[in-house]
C-alpha cells in the first residue's frame, strides 16, 4: 500500500499545522504566554482572557481596496491578536521586499486600529469602510467573522525564521517603521514553537519547509 504524506506548504501550511496542533492538545494559552512581547504586562493581561475564536487566514478584501488577509487572528473576550508568519528572517524581508512587505504590515495595523475603534455591532451588506480608503464588502461569512472581531483592542505578533537573540533588533525595527504598534507587539521564532510539546506534526512541517 502507498505510504502517502501530507506536507502543506509554506507559510499557509506552517500556519494551519501549528494552530490544528495547538488546538488538539490544548495548548493555545501556553503559546500566547511564551510569546515575547515589547510591554510585559500584556502575558498578564492574556492570561485573563478566554480564547473565543482562531480564524486562519481571514479576508479583509482583496484588489486596491482590500485589505489583505492576516494569517490568523485569535480573538478574546477584550482582544484581536493578529498573526503574521514569514518563513523568511526579518534583514531577508526588509532587503527583498521592503515596499510590499512594509505596505502589507500598515494594511494589517489599519485592519486592527478600525476594527478597534469601529462603534457597529455587525457588519452589514454595504461593507465596513477603512480609514486610509479601503473596504471590505461584507457577504455572509465575513459578517460571522466580523461580529467576533469588531470593538476589540489589536494585538500583533510576528513569526519569523530569526534568531531568538534577535528580539532586540526586531524590537527596534518595529518602534522605528511601524511606531504605533509597538507597545502592542509580539515575536516568536519557529525554534521556540519547535521546541513546543507536544507539536510533533508542526515541528515536522517547519522543517519540511525550512530545511535547505
Amino acid at each position: 500500500m502507498l505510504d502517502t504524506k501530507l506536507y502543506p506548504f509554506g507559510e499557509n501550511g506552517i500556519t494551519f499545522t501549528f494552530f490544528r496542533d495547538l488546538v488538539e492538545k490544548s495548548k493555545i494559552s501556553d503559546f500566547l504566554f511564551n510569546i515575547d512581547w515589547t510591554n510585559k504586562d500584556i502575558k498578564n493581561k492574556l492570561k485573563k482572557e478566554l480564547v473565543q475564536y482562531i480564524f486562519l487566514f481571514p479576508s479583509f478584501g482583496r484588489g486596491k481596496q482590500g485589505r489583505g488577509e492576516p494569517d490568523a487572528i485569535i480573538t478574546t473576550t477584550k482582544y484581536n491578536i493578529i498573526f503574521e508568519f514569514e518563513t523568511a528572517s526579518i534583514d531577508k524581508l526588509i532587503k527583498t521586499k521592503s515596499e510590499h512587505y512594509t505596505k502589507q504590515m500598515k494594511r494589517f495595523i489599519v485592519i486592527g486600529k478600525d476594527l478597534c475603534a469601529s462603534n457597529k455591532k455587525r457588519l452589514t451588506s454595504l461593507g465596513f469602510p477603512f480609514s486610509d480608503g479601503g473596504k471590505v464588502i461584507g457577504t455572509y461569512k465575513q459578517r460571522k467573522m466580523f461580529k467576533e472581531v469588531l470593538g476589540k483592542k489589536p494585538y500583533y505578533v510576528l513569526i519569523t525564521d530569526d534568531d531568538a537573540k534577535n528580539n532586540h533588533k526586531i524590537f527596534s525595527m518595529v518602534k522605528n517603521i511601524w511606531p504605533a504598534i509597538y507597545d502592542y507587539f509580539g515575536f516568536m521564532n519557529y525554534g521556540r514553537i519547535k521546541r513546543m510539546r507536544p507539536l510533533s506534526n508542526t515541528k515536522t512541517i517547519i522543517n519540511f519547509n525550512l530545511d535547505e
